[in-house]
């Protein structure tokens, strides 16, 4: 059986070795522009993984791009560059 494009979820993974008791709180991760503009366009059909690989607090919390927004702590733009 398969599964319509439309009713697929993406997944963004996003992974630390950080200790944390609270996942996703404290988490320090990196994401572009387009992927926030992705997110916004499928809304609920695409979501962050945060899994903490860290030995005393291994688990994974999945949150919607519309809820990443309220736990944001600090947020900045980055360019990425390579040179010829």
């Amino acid at each position: 059986m398969s599964v319509a494009p439309e009713k697929w979820v993406l997944v963004e993974l996003k992974t630390t070795m950080k200790k944390l008791l609270k996942n996703p709180d404290g988490f320090f991760f990196g994401a572009t522009a387009n992927e926030f503009a992705l997110a916004e366009k499928l809304g609920d059909r695409y979501v962050f993984c945060f899994v903490s690989m860290h030995p005393e607090s291994m688990g994974y919390t999945f949150v919607s791009a519309k809820d990443i927004e309220g736990k944001i702590k600090t947020k900045r733009l980055q360019y990425q560059i390579n040179f010829r």
